[in-house]
C-alpha cells in the first residue's frame, strides 16, 4: 500500500517477483553457509554468525524472502584467523578486498558463481570497547545446521546491542548524521520483540551510559516505537536530547534531500569526507598544521550561512 491506497497491480507483481527471487537466493546463501561451516569445523573453528546470515539460520518464523543480503558475516577468534583464511582459499575463495590493520574485519572473500561474499571478522565493530568479539564468542551458544556444519550464535542481549551499534555508531556513524535506515531499524525491532523476555536492557543501558552514549540508545528506541510500535523497554522515559534527535531523524525521513542540501551548505564535507567523519578530517588538518578554511581570524569556527536568494 502507498499512502493508504493499493499500489497498481504491475508494481505489486514486480515486488512479488523480487520477493520470489530473493527467497531462492537466500536458500542458496544458506547452502553456501553450510558448506563454509563444514570446512571451518574441519579446522576446529566454529564461527560466530552475524546480521543477515544469523537471521537466515535462526529466525525460522520470519519470511525467508523479506531480507536482502550481500554477504555472510562471520567472526572468528584472532588466533583462528590464519586457519579460517586457509579454509576459505581451499574452497576456492579469494580476497577481493582486504581491510587495513586495526579494522574489525580481515577481508571480503568471493568465489565465482556464489550469491554472497564472505566477510571475515575478528571483532564485531570498529569500537571493541563497546562490545568485543571475544566476549560475544564467549557468551554465544552452539547451533548445528540441518544441512551440515556448526556455528556459534549470539545470545539475545549481545545480538540486539550489536544491531544497535552497527546501525547507529559503526560504519557511517548514522546517529551523528541523523540518519535512519528503515531496514536496519525494522531488524532491530523484530529482534527486540521476538527475544523480549531474554534481553537484559539494563545491561545495554549501562554499557551505553558508561560511554556517554545514552541518547543513541534512547533515540533509536524512540524511532522503533514511533515507526514500528516497539514497546519502550527502559525503566525511565527518554531524555530531552533523545527526543530532539528523534525529531531530527523523522524530519530527515520526510524530506531527506531538502535537509541534506541544507546540511551541505551549513557544514560541507572536509577533505572529501562526509559529515560523519568530520571530526577525524579536522584532526588530520590540525596535525598537518592547516587551518580549516572557514575558521575566522579570531580563531573562532563559524558556520557558512546560505546567501540570500
Amino acid at each position: 500500500a502507498v499512502r493508504g491506497k493499493v499500489s497498481p497491480l504491475r508494481y505489486r507483481a514486480y515486488l512479488a517477483l523480487i520477493h520470489e527471487n530473493n527467497v531462492r537466493r537466500n536458500l542458496a546463501i544458506r547452502r553456501q553457509t553450510s558448506e563454509l561451516l563444514v570446512a571451518l569445523n574441519a579446522e576446529r573453528i566454529r564461527p560466530l554468525l552475524l546480521k543477515g546470515v544469523l537471521a537466515l539460520v535462526t529466525d525460522h518464523d520470519r519470511d525467508p524472502g523479506a531480507r536482502m543480503m550481500s554477504d555472510i558475516d562471520i567472526v572468528v577468534a584472532r588466533e583462528e584467523r590464519s586457519r579460517a583464511e586457509g579454509a576459505l582459499r581451499a574452497l576456492g575463495y579469494h580476497a577481493a578486498s582486504r581491510y587495513p590493520e586495526g579494522h574489525h574485519a580481515v577481508a571480503e572473500f568471493k568465489r565465482p558463481g556464489d550469491p554472497a561474499a564472505v566477510d571475515l571478522h575478528i571483532e564485531l565493530i570498529d569500537q571493541p570497547y563497546l562490545m568485543c568479539g571475544e566476549e560475544a564468542l564467549g557468551r554465544s551458544r552452539m547451533l548445528d545446521l540441518q544441512e551440515g556444519g556448526g556455528c556459534a550464535i549470539p545470545t539475545a542481549t549481545p545480538r540486539v546491542l550489536h544491531t544497535l551499534l552497527h546501525a547507529q555508531v559503526h560504519h557511517l556513524g548514522q546517529y551523528y548524521r541523523g540518519d535512519i535506515v528503515l531496514r536496519q531499524l525494522h531488524d532491530f525491532c523484530w529482534i527486540a520483540e521476538k527475544y523480549a523476555a531474554s534481553i537484559d536492557w539494563s545491561e545495554i543501558d549501562g554499557r551505553m551510559t558508561a560511554q556517554r552514549m545514552r541518547p543513541v540508545l534512547e533515540s533509536y528506541l524512540l524511532a522503533g516505537n514511533t515507526l514500528f510500535g516497539l514497546a519502550w523497554p527502559l525503566a525511565r522515559p527518554p531524555s530531552p536530547a533523545a527526543r530532539l534527535h528523534n525529531m531530527r531523524c523523522r524530519l530527515q525521513l520526510r524530506a531527506p534531500q531538502r535537509l541534506e542540501d541544507r546540511r551541505q551548505v551549513l557544514w560541507p564535507p572536509v577533505d572529501g569526507h562526509e559529515n560523519g567523519d568530520l571530526v577525524a578530517a579536522l584532526e588530520r588538518r590540525e596535525a598537518r598544521g592547516e587551518a580549516h578554511p572557514r575558521v575566522e581570524e579570531g580563531g573562532r569556527a563559524g558556520l557558512c550561512k546560505p546567501e540570500p536568494a
